[in-house]
């Protein structure tokens, strides 16, 4: 079995996942650990090489990825990789000890080509990452994708921290490096177009430490939405109801706004929508922290729900006039 960690400047975490995966039940002369790094600045290669040498048993390979993009390092982490599963993590989430011991079992028992866990988040000890994270967790917020929220198997379209038979790259092809974001979606539709199944797994669990602040959160949805018009044009097949539900949202309100300064009744109309956007969102917002209490998580999770949602819309109508080549809006 072997584990790519595509990685980049992640002093502040890449030790805390190279522990867990040390720790795992899994038999480690069984496994290896490929970390494909571009060149990171911040001390994380010299924590990694750190780890290497406290931990001669465990083996694990860092080889670099100059461009710097997750399908390049994920391309080339797969090619180095020796075993016949290919586990992706990335350097800002963890596991519990038996994650590996639990993929293996679960490969046992289905013919499914990629398997796909749980992502719970576990962020910062902040009043606005535990709210960022909160609204992460909903399908009022990301979307209706079963790997955030929902306890039940089931066949899926897509998901994070895929874990891959490695033959499945050979039917399907490997990331697409002309995608630099959305590039595991790209590689999960092609995996269905193949015939092949890919299963959500509810019981493997990826703890994934979410962005810490709106501006972060607005950067890591607006790269979404771009790539996500990307891939729509090179195959709008692709594309699923949930991911025209931001666009389709901004466009009403950009248009509607314009459109008012000559039509008032039409901004009557767009607080009535702002107001049934709100209304829906504060129910996902109450129905979350009725787990955790933290009541006054709901106006930070709202606004959490608006820079997502308008950072994905925006970027998405961006990227259908102004592709990679023709700006940096990538």
């Amino acid at each position: 079995m072997s584990i790519v960690i595509p990685c980049y400047n992640e002093r502040s975490t890449i030790r805390q996942l190279l522990e867990a995966i040390d720790a795992q039940t899994y038999p480690h002369e069984r496994l290896e650990i490929v970390i494909v790094d571009g060149f990171s600045t911040d001390g994380t290669r010299e924590i990694i090489q750190s780890f290497q040498q406290e931990r001669k048993n465990l083996p694990i390979q860092l080889i670099d990825n100059p461009k710097r993009i997750i399908p390049e390092a994920m391309n080339a982490g797969i090619r180095a990789a020796r075993g016949d599963v290919v586990v992706r993590l990335d350097a800002h989430c963890t596991v519990a000890k038996d994650y590996l011991a639990l993929v293996a079992a679960k490969l046992e028992t289905t013919d499914a080509a990629c398997l796909g866990p749980r992502m719970l988040m576990q962020p910062a000890d902040t009043l606005v990452a535990r709210a960022i994270a909160a609204s992460l967790s909903t399908p009022f917020g990301p979307g209706t994708s079963s790997f955030r929220f929902s306890d039940k198997e089931g066949e899926a379209d897509t998901m994070n921290f895929g874990v891959y038979r490695r033959w499945i790259f050979e039917q399907a092809g490997y990331f697409d490096p002309q995608l630099i974001s959305n590039e595991d979606y790209d590689l999960h539709y092609r995996i269905r177009k193949t015939g092949n199944r890919i299963l959500y797994v509810p019981s493997l669990e990826v703890l994934y430490k979410p962005r810490t602040s709106y501006a972060a959160l607005w950067k890591q949805y607006w790269r979404y939405g771009y790539w996500k018009c990307q891939m729509v044009r090179k195959d709008w097949r692709s594309l699923r109801l949930r991911h025209l539900v931001a666009p389709v949202w901004v466009l009403v309100l950009v248009s509607g706004l314009a459109i008012g300064v000559f039509l008032p009744v039409v901004l009557a109309f767009l607080a009535s929508l702002m107001t049934l956007y709100l209304s829906l969102g504060l129910v996902f917002a109450i129905r979350q922290v009725s787990k955790t209490k933290e009541w006054a998580t709901i106006p930070l999770i709202l606004l959490s729900f608006m820079v997502l949602h308008a950072a994905w819309g925006a970027a998405f109508w961006v990227g259908w006039f102004i592709r990679p080549s023709e700006g940096k809006n990538t």
